[in-house]
């Protein structure tokens, strides 16, 4: 199940970092971008919830 998922190209940026370059420090960058994207987005919102 998990085989396809990792050979789609539309997988986790992570993933596809990981298959391409079997460097974990990068893989670490790449998902301290993506939590900082989600941050970012997430603060979007949080105002609105509070009102």
């Amino acid at each position: 199940m998990f085989f396809p998922y990792v050979k789609n190209k539309s997988a986790m940026p992570s993933v596809n970092t990981y298959l391409d370059s079997h460097n974990i420090a990068k893989v670490r960058s790449v998902q301290s971008e993506i939590h900082d994207l989600y941050q970012d987005d997430v603060s979007k919102y949080e105002e609105d919830a509070w009102n």
